[in-house]
């Protein structure tokens, strides 16, 4: 050691201060949320597109970060739906979970005391009876791994 020199000097741990910051931002270190992988799928009820369908992801074991998330998403015209946890479209963590899917619609009378003129309408009904919206009923599964993943769902209307 050179004798004009302090073992440890405040410049020296300045310097490896500034240095690890450094090194962080290039690196990176994450949002500190679990694991989120891209998740695309695809609704199809009788073989046609279902547009507006509601699409719930549960899952069905793991550690608690896992189990109280609850990825979702509404299927575009095509029948495409893109999965969001956190952040939109963000996908989901991968694991297995029971697939809850809901496709509502507008219809039956219009009861005597409501105005159709204020947003009043018909009865809102799911397409699909109830059949695939309940996590374990509906029959519905999906593994979602790391890295893309791109599913289908073709489902029966009656």
């Amino acid at each position: 050691m050179r004798p004009d020199r302090k073992p440890c000097c405040p410049r020296d741990f300045g310097i490896l201060a500034l240095w690890c910051a450094g090194l962080f931002m290039v690196t990176g270190c994450g949002d500190g949320k679990i694991a989120r992988y891209p998740v695309i799928g695809t609704v199809l009820v009788d073989g046609r597109p279902a547009e507006g369908a509601t699409v719930i992801f549960c899952p069905v074991e793991g550690p608690p970060e896992f189990m109280r998330e609850r990825p979702f998403s509404q299927t575009d015209a095509s029948g495409r739906f893109e999965l969001t946890t956190l952040e939109p479209k963000d996908g989901a963590p991968a694991g297995n979970y029971t697939v809850m899917i809901r496709w509502l619609s507008n219809s039956g009378p219009v009861p005597a005391n409501v105005d159709p003129d204020r947003g009043g309408g018909g009865r809102v009904v799911d397409r699909l009876g109830g059949r695939y919206f309940h996590p374990e009923k509906s029959g519905l599964t999906a593994t979602v791994e790391d890295g893309d993943n791109d599913l289908k769902f073709e489902l029966k209307s009656k």
